[in-house]
């Protein structure tokens, strides 16, 4: 969790940001132990470079809500929206709307995250992913009501080709 801080108060500074707190600095590592991110920290800092390019240099929070709009019966298939925003208070729960990269980018990002989860907590209907200046981080799922519930298109039963006539067999003399 330090490593994503760290990396999230990277990204910040990368992106503008000024006088953040220091941060606490981590251990050296040996020369044989090599640190690398975790592919969750990769993806989590995927998002917030994502949603770094909109912050205004004033920014204290920033966020991603994110909702189930639609699902089949059996949830193979979902489909969400996502807004995004922005506040200069940590206590605006308000806030203001913030334009990322690309709000496609960031959904599949979180359906990639999903997979890490245990499989009793993928079903959730509702996310939101909170980033602080100083690079705190936090994830809040909701598991109320499904979006709508869609039926599947039933399979279509392959055309049939038409018989065609049969040879006659070979007289034998």
């Amino acid at each position: 969790m330090k490593r994503l801080a760290a990396l999230l108060a990277a990204a910040c500074l990368a992106f503008g940001a000024t006088e953040l707190p220091a941060q606490p600095k981590e251990p050296a590592a040996g020369p044989d132990v090599k640190q690398e991110e975790s592919p969750q920290e990769r993806i989590v800092g995927r998002i917030f470079r994502c949603i770094a390019e909109g912050l205004p240099q004033d920014w204290q929070r920033a966020w991603i809500e994110i909702r189930e709009i639609e699902r089949t019966r059996y949830a193979t298939v979902r489909k969400y929206e996502a807004t995004f925003r922005v506040a200069t208070s940590e206590t605006d729960t308000t806030g203001r709307p913030l334009v990322p990269c690309g709000s496609e980018e960031v959904v599949e990002s979180v359906a990639e995250l999903n997979g890490f989860l245990p499989e009793e907590q993928r079903r959730w209907t509702g996310a939101t992913f909170a980033f602080y200046r100083d690079g705190r981080f936090e994830v809040k799922y909701d598991y109320g009501s499904p979006g709508v519930i869609v039926e599947p298109e039933p399979p279509r039963p392959a055309a049939e080709k038409p018989a065609g006539k049969a040879k006659p067999a070979a007289r034998k003399k």
